[in-house]
């Protein structure tokens, strides 16, 4: 069974985003599904499209987690004035950094598709690699992830005539396996979302899960692999652990249902378990919050609520739109929301180590933060309830998250340490 690469479409209001979804689909001729197609031999499934009416919302973080690459448009017509959308783009780039994207394909919509306009169009497409090259360099110094490949591809297309879509498809990642069986640094294997109550008529459950990058395992066979489950009893206020619960039904993001499945790196797949293998504490509480693992122990896997990290002060706000709207200054015992890959949770910075300087090895012991985007810092966090995570180093996608305040996202950060949660 082939894998299903999943991709989003995304950029600012009116910059060509369904236009573009219309010309890949109908030079796809996939009229009848438009959400899945197939090109050299290659599935993809296409995620919704975020609501333009909230395109500055969380539509576009919940895209980036589910994707395997990502698109993002750019009207042709605004380029000469990207610049005043720095912080958006740099916003977009970083939620694809700690949610694991590796790939991103930046097109410029609204072109004209004539042969007398090759020169002008491919000059656009330069200036626009320079820009967003400059500003994926600007943030990795300052978020310090010099050690993460992330491959920014540029096209222009002209989706009315259907001129470039062709030459974009052929940027897409090809549908190629990897070589896994070496790499033995990353345990987690799988993030399971339970988010839905038990079908007690059919004595079955279903945990939705994203499969991450690198994962020590190559393949998934129902009704063979063994499987351990890691939650919260939030009664209790404790991890707990289920061992050896086995799926009998696995259904890929098309919702076709297979037996096996080889390559799964990156997968977004739903598994069925029988009720009776699972415990009723955990049955009878649907959680957002636990973990699947091939492994019996998982030592990168913890139970939490005080952790440091470092964040980048970026948001969708202008500085002064942060300013009127969430904080002047961040200080010690502010209060916000911490929301990770699975969690929503009020939390507390209970400590500003300080604010870092021109690159992210030098820090200046400030006692509060500038709330402007761009500005860097590490601090130390109180949630009111813990968490199931890891840290940044070990899997990006668990060991980040987002603070907001009055529902607008202010900061990205990535947990650096944690002091394991005890009552």
């Amino acid at each position: 069974m082939s894998k299903i690469l999943n991709f989003s479409i995304l950029g600012k209001r009116n910059s060509g985003k369904c236009s573009l979804n219309k010309a890949i689909n109908l030079f796809t001729k996939e009229l009848l599904h438009p959400k899945d197609f197939v090109y050299n031999n290659n599935k993809y499934h296409i995620f919704p499209i975020p609501c333009c009416g909230n395109d500055l919302k969380d539509n576009f973080d919940i895209s980036i987690k589910n994707s395997d690459f990502i698109l993002i448009t750019i009207d042709s017509n605004e380029l000469n004035d990207i610049n005043k959308e720095n912080n958006y783009y740099a916003h977009l780039i970083l939620l694809s950094i700690i949610n694991g994207i590796q790939n991103i394909i930046f097109v410029l919509t609204k072109c004209i598709g004539k042969d007398e306009n090759v020169s002008t169009n491919n000059n656009n497409v330069e200036k626009l690699k320079n820009f967003m090259n400059e500003l994926y360099e600007k943030i990795k110094t300052k978020f310090n992830i010099d050690n993460i490949k992330i491959n920014f591809d540029f096209c222009f297309i002209d989706s009315l005539e259907g001129y470039g879509i062709e030459e974009l498809l052929n940027k897409f990642p090809k549908n190629v396996n990897i070589d896994i069986t070496e790499n033995k640094n990353n345990p987690i294997s799988i993030l399971g979302l339970y988010d839905k109550y038990p079908d007690k008529e059919r004595e079955e459950f279903v945990i939705s899960c994203k499969i991450i990058n690198e994962c020590n395992k190559n393949s998934l066979n129902i009704n063979e692999t063994k499987l351990n489950l890691f939650y919260i009893d939030d009664k209790l206020n404790e991890m707990k652990q289920i061992k050896d619960i086995i799926p009998f039904k696995l259904s890929l993001a098309d919702g076709n249902y297979v037996e096996k499945l080889d390559d799964i790196n990156n997968q977004f797949i739903s598994l069925k378990f029988k009720l009776n293998s699972i415990e009723n504490n955990f049955i009878n509480n649907p959680l957002r919050n636990c973990f699947l693992s091939f492994n019996e122990k998982d030592e990168n896997i913890c139970f939490f609520d005080i952790f440091e990290a470092d964040i980048m002060i970026i948001s969708f706000l202008s500085d002064e739109e942060l300013k009127e709207k969430i904080f002047t200054i961040l200080t010690k015992g502010c209060k916000c929301l911490f929301s990770n890959y699975n969690s929503d949770i009020e939390c507390t910075i209970i400590n500003i180590v300080g604010e870092y300087e021109n690159s992210n090895s030098n820090i200046s012991k400030k006692k509060i933060i500038n709330c402007k985007n761009g500005v860097s810092a590490k601090i130390l966090i109180n949630l009111t309830r813990p968490i199931l995570a890891t840290k940044f180093d070990i899997c990006n996608k668990f060991g980040s998250f987002r603070l907001l305040k009055d529902g607008e996202c202010f900061a990205l950060g990535k947990i650096n340490k944690y002091k394991p949660f005890k009552k």
